[in-house]
Order: C-alpha cells, then sequence, then structure tokens
C-alpha cells in the first residue's frame, strides 16, 4: 500500500495539479504521514521491548552463573562430606574391629585367670590337708604357685585398662 501511495504522490507531484488534485495529493500525504507515524511508534516500542528482553537476559545470564557457582561450591561441599563419612565409616570398621578382637582377649584372660585362681585353690586345699601330692611346689610355699597368677593378672587388668 505504501508502494503504491508513494507511486500516487510522485505522479501527482510531476504534473500539475487541479484543485481536486491538489486536495486528493494533501489527503495521500496526510495518510502516509499518520501511517509513518504509528509505524514509527510501533519501532519504538518493539525497540524498548528489545532493550528491556536484552537486559532481561543479561541479568538471568548473570542469575545463572551465580547459581552455577553456588551449585559448584555445593557439590565440592557435599564430595568433601562423602569423603569424611567414607573416612569415619572405615575408621568405625577399624574401632569395631579392635573392640571385638579385645573383648575377645578380655574373655581369653578372664578364662585364664578363673582357671588359676581354681588351679591355686586346689593347691592351696592340698598344701591345708597336708599332703604334698602332684603339683605340689617343691620348696613347699605357696607363693610359688601364686606367681603365674600375678602375671597373669597383670596382664588381664592392662588389658581392661585399655578398654
Amino acid at each position: 500500500e505504501n508502494d503504491e501511495l508513494n507511486a500516487k504522490l510522485a505522479a501527482a507531484s510531476s504534473s500539475t495539479l487541479s484543485p481536486q488534485d491538489a486536495s486528493e495529493v494533501e489527503e495521500l500525504t496526510l495518510e502516509f504521514q499518520q501511517r509513518l507515524a504509528v509505524i514509527e511508534k510501533k519501532l519504538i516500542a518493539v525497540t524498548n521491548e528489545r532493550n528491556g528482553l536484552r537486559h532481561d537476559l543479561a541479568s538471568a545470564l548473570h542469575d545463572l552463573e551465580s547459581k552455577d557457582s553456588m551449585l559448584n561450591d555445593k557439590e565440592e561441599t557435599i564430595a568433601t562430606f562423602q569423603k569424611e563419612g567414607e573416612d569415619l565409616a572405615r575408621k568405625a570398621g577399624e574401632l569395631e574391629a579392635l573392640s571385638k578382637k579385645l573383648r575377645s582377649d578380655l574373655q581369653d584372660e578372664t578364662a585364664e585367670k578363673s582357671r588359676l585362681r581354681d588351679q591355686l585353690e586346689s593347691l592351696k586345699k592340698q598344701m591345708g590337708s597336708g599332703g604334698k601330692a602332684g603339683g605340689a611346689p617343691s620348696d613347699g610355699t605357696p607363693q610359688d604357685a601364686t606367681d603365674g597368677l600375678g602375671s597373669a593378672s597383670q596382664a588381664s587388668s592392662s588389658k581392661v585398662k585399655f578398654l
């Protein structure tokens, strides 16, 4: 339509105009100016919208970079916590195994202590009854028989204190 109007305008301005033609040219010029003004307003609005969208895009990109940075920091923190958790789990397993071994050693030592106590009681009874049968010490003192118990008891006590 604009081309058609421009063609009419060019044709009208090149020829001599009658008053009716002058009126028609004036009307076409006015219509052309109105259309041009509307298009300019639309162009300005679109340009403003484009500038706003560019600003929004820049802001969104900045937010994205910021959030990406925060995400990387959090992933590093998670990885650190996972590694610490794995280390703690490994140490807990080692301590559990050590605890199990020490309980077993304590049980063995307790059984040994009980056996030695029973043996001492048996020797005391033998000494008290006046007979020197079987496992009595050669010099007749019960002190020799308790030396083994004392050292076993000391070893057991040192392991118990460790727990």
